[in-house]
């Protein structure tokens, strides 16, 4: 879901708030709230799609905080913040010809919003659209602008446009990931690109297999995926305009004629409007020659920033071999994405090489499970809701699923007599209505044993807690079992 929000502002700090309306394509305002403060307008703005217009209403100074509140959603949400003078026309829920003389756009920035899967979005140009729809005379010239343009200019500030490029090789490397979180946290606007042009490194799947661990690590994007291998024309103009197949000593089309890594790159940079390059340290000796190419091309390069790699016990860069290497293998160990994600986003932009930190993340798992909800932990692990508290011990996913299989997949047995006190003894209190706690803290007093209530239960000697396991079944079910095992 998008937003485009328009501001109504009288003069640099002084904002008028009034009502929010939904503007739907075809011109009709629809009524959302009444906006009667910046905190009841952040809570709102959940609610919303497509065109968010807070117009004019009794005008007032707004404080420090609020005008923050304001530059917050310059800078963190979704849409393309129009700042615009005049809303009497809008205030009156017309979206015409009110306006159309005192309209005057001051800032247009390309959608923000992160959207899983990189769905296209329809490129229109908004400021023709919002002409449009207040009949403003100057909406021939807004649609001429060029619609495909990949460089949007901002008269305050510059959007950091930045992308990743991974090659279709198969589930992310750790490392890779950590590039995909650094430029999604830091950019404003986020190119998905596959550098495809290597025939030989593909891997069939390995696209979609970068793009389930995006997806599964909450990296979004606002374009692509774009894929080199489509674009070859626009690489081979560029080398004519470099004087052929070379620039120095570096080649930039294979015999077949296809781009190499260094000329893709650059192009797909310039063309893309790319503000900010965030890659490992490992491509730190590309930089010069790649600002070179830029520059031969009549471009002014982006932001170089190189992050440190992760790397293994042995102190070299980490082997996509080993556990826990790929994105793939820490989602089938049972890792949840908020404990993948929270690693890399604590380890940012490192400066310098990291060692890898498995244990942290089985930390933060923990943590991520003790902090999910009965239905979120219960989708996670493939189990009905009802055994949830059976499997709030688990360390890991892959462990909760095995404790959901214990309480509902018990093994068969048949104990001694020597279980039958302590199984008769749960029986009585549980008839007389004890909850969980009550039956296993009463039959640790009398020196019952556990073990063999456990095994009645699920049929193995190991598991979740006692407690969990007799809370997460009803009483019918407990009973049931515990005569079998008798």
């Amino acid at each position: 879901m998008g937003f485009r929000i328009v501001l109504v502002p009288t003069h640099e700090d002084v904002v008028r708030t009034g009502d929010a309306r939904r503007v739907d394509h075809d011109g009709r305002v629809h009524r959302v709230e009444r906006l009667d403060d910046l905190g009841r307008w952040e809570r709102s703005l959940d609610l919303l799609a497509e065109t968010v217009v807070v117009a004019d209403a009794e005008p007032r100074r707004h404080t420090l905080r609020e005008i923050q509140w304001v530059r917050h959603i310059d800078e963190h949400l979704a849409g393309q913040i129009l700042l615009a003078r005049g809303a009497q026309g809008l205030e009156r829920g017309d979206p015409g010809g009110a306006v159309e003389d005192k309209l005057t756009v001051r800032r247009r920035v390309r959608k923000r919003q992160r959207v899983v899967g990189g769905r296209p979005r329809p490129d229109q140009d908004v400021v023709a659209q919002l002409a449009q729809l207040r009949g403003d005379r100057r909406a021939d010239d807004a649609r001429s602008e060029n619609p495909d343009s990949h460089v949007d200019e901002c008269r305050f500030r510059r959007m950091k446009r930045v992308r990743f490029a991974p090659s279709p090789t198969g589930s992310l490397h750790v490392g890779n990931a950590l590039s995909a979180v650094a430029n999604h946290d830091f950019g404003d606007w986020l190119l998905l690109r596959i550098d495809d042009t290597d025939a030989a490194r593909n891997v069939p799947g390995g696209e979609e297999e970068i793009r389930t661990d995006l997806e599964w690590l909450g990296v979004g994007w606002d374009e692509g995926p774009v894929h080199q291998s489509e674009r070859q024309a626009a690489y081979r103009a560029a080398a004519e305009r470099l004087g052929g197949d070379r620039f120095g000593k570096i080649t930039l089309l294979r015999e077949d004629g296809t781009a190499t890594y260094h000329l893709a790159s650059v192009v797909d940079d310039i063309e893309y409007g790319i503000t900010h390059v965030i890659r490992g340290n490992d491509h730190r000796p590309n930089e010069q020659l790649h600002r070179e190419l830029t520059e031969a091309l009549g471009a002014k390069p982006p932001e170089y920033v190189h992050h440190g790699l992760i790397l293994g016990e042995d102190g070299r860069k980490l082997s996509k071999r080993e556990f826990g290497a790929t994105v793939a293998s820490l989602r089938e160990a049972g890792m949840p994405a908020g404990a993948v994600r929270g690693y890399l986003d604590e380890l940012g932009i490192p400066k310098h090489d990291v060692h890898y930190d498995l244990p942290r993340i089985r930390r933060l798992a923990i943590e991520a499970i003790a902090a999910m909800s009965d239905e979120e932990l219960a989708a996670a692990a493939d189990a009905p809701v009802e055994v949830v508290p059976a499997l709030r011990g688990a360390r890991d996913l892959v462990e909760a699923h095995e404790y959901a299989r214990q309480v509902l997949e018990p093994e068969p047995v048949s104990l001694g007599e020597e279980a039958r006190p302590t199984l008769e003894r749960f029986k009585e209190l549980s008839g007389n209505g004890a909850d969980a706690k009550d039956i296993v803290r009463e039959l640790k007093a009398v020196g019952g044993d556990l073990k063999a209530v456990r095994l009645a239960l699920t049929g193995r000697e190991r598991g979740p807690e006692l407690t969990a396991i007799v809370a997460a079944l009803t009483r019918d079910e407990t009973l049931r079992r515990i005569d079998a095992a008798l």
